[in-house]
């Protein structure tokens, strides 16, 4: 009640600026929209750190502003079965077979990434596209200005609304092998996992002028339709039941989407039925990811996996369900797991397993300031402290989407 009060105080003095009305409403990375408003307020009072980050992602919002958005048709061709509005990749770790005079079909080697086959498919475009509409709506909203809002529409337009470009509701030609039958499998939809930018960035475009009730309505159906497809589909029955972070991610996408569709029961009835026993089972005692640290890339599956868990606890919360303080019979916790992987921040050479990503800069500031936010462990707030500049992957504007402490 007190920040709602300073907030609107600050604000008799901030002509043109505006904040997003329902503070209870609770957003992805943990934190309430009330929180975001109070972000908001501090840069327009000069933060400077907050204001340096602010023009940081104004740059890169214009970047986007000035790109045409992609969509599913703009590959230069679609495999055998698939339909021009398919959503379609390739499996990234499959590679020509050494065996056969055709290279058919292909064999597996993880954590190798076959970027020249990676670059036909979908998943680089959905992902810059989910990317940029998140971006596009955090600067309409700490900006007030409309032409972010404009054009993180006409992102959304592009990729799953308009007659000419549209994707359909299905990631079954996701994850392609080439030289198998099957055409795409179950993989393709952890390719998807960024659908929850996207839904968060609806939230914060529902205040803008641009986001019309029509394109609500068509945007609903699309989700709506996407969902039922993630619960009735081979491919969406295999995915939910897959015991490492694709699980996860599975249910970062049908808690996020069922949240945002307003059906909330279905999502606490699959958080009880599946989320917790993923924490018993896929993290032990001591925090290690078993089926993670086996993969070919393991501290980057490691970190992929707590991210999930991350994004589903914040997810949680908004139904009543605690997960983040979650501790199973045998002591494993999300918690936990991330405390096994601190010590290896600017020390990844001396992970103890094999890692064919260990050069590659890793989102850790990400993770500790969720960490900080959710729990207030100072240990959180001085490994941050201490990260190079190179940890801060992609980028260094985590404090405009999470607090630097709880509210």
């Amino acid at each position: 009640m007190r920040l709602s009060i300073l907030l609107s105080f600050i604000f008799l003095f901030q002509p043109g600026s505006k904040l997003l009305a329902n503070n209870d409403l609770a957003l992805p990375m943990g934190y309430t929209v009330n929180e975001l408003n109070l972000i908001k307020v501090k840069i327009i009072n000069g933060d400077k750190i907050l204001s340096k980050q602010f023009q940081s992602m104004l740059e890169q919002a214009q970047a986007f502003m000035e790109i045409e958005p992609p969509s599913v048709i703009d590959d230069s061709s679609s495999p055998l079965g698939a339909d021009s509005h398919d959503y379609v990749s390739y499996a990234p770790y499959w590679w020509p077979n050494p065996s056969t005079k055709t290279g058919l079909p292909y064999v597996r080697r993880d954590g190798e990434i076959n970027h020249e086959l990676r670059d036909k498919g979908d998943d680089k475009a959905f992902t810059k596209m989910a990317n940029a509409v998140h971006l596009l709506a955090l600067a309409y909203f700490y900006s007030d200005k409309e032409k972010y809002a404009l054009k993180a529409a006409q992102f959304i337009d592009v990729w799953f609304l308009d007659t000419a470009t549209y994707m359909n509701p299905n990631a079954q030609g996701g994850q392609i092998i080439l030289g198998k039958k099957d055409f795409g499998r179950r993989a393709g939809i952890n390719e998807l996992r960024f659908l929850s930018n996207v839904l968060d960035a609806i939230k914060i475009l529902e205040s803008s002028k641009t986001w019309t009730s029509e394109r609500e309505v068509k945007i609903k159906k699309w989700f709506s339709d996407y969902l039922k497809w993630l619960e009735k589909s081979d491919h969406g029955e295999k995915e939910k039941t897959r015991p490492n972070n694709h699980g996860t991610w599975y249910d970062v996408q049908y808690i996020s989407l069922a949240i945002y569709l307003e059906q909330m029961e279905k999502a606490k009835n699959h958080l009880k039925k599946y989320s917790f026993s993923r924490i018993d089972k896929q993290i032990k005692s001591n925090g290690e990811q078993p089926l993670e640290v086996t993969r070919g890339r393991s501290l980057h599956y490691s970190l992929y996996n707590i991210r999930a868990f991350f994004a589903l606890a914040a997810y949680a919360k908004q139904v009543g369900i605690d997960l983040w303080n979650y501790q199973s019979p045998a002591g494993s916790s999300i918690k936990v797991a991330l405390d096994y992987l601190t010590p290896y921040i600017g020390n990844q050479s001396n992970w103890p397993f094999q890692d064919l990503g260990s050069k590659e800069p890793k989102k850790w500031e990400l993770l500790l300031s969720q960490a900080f936010f959710w729990s207030n462990d100072e240990r959180y707030q001085k490994l941050l402290n201490g990260i190079e500049a190179k940890y801060c992957y992609p980028n260094c504007f985590y404090q405009l989407v999470i607090p630097s402490s709880p509210v």
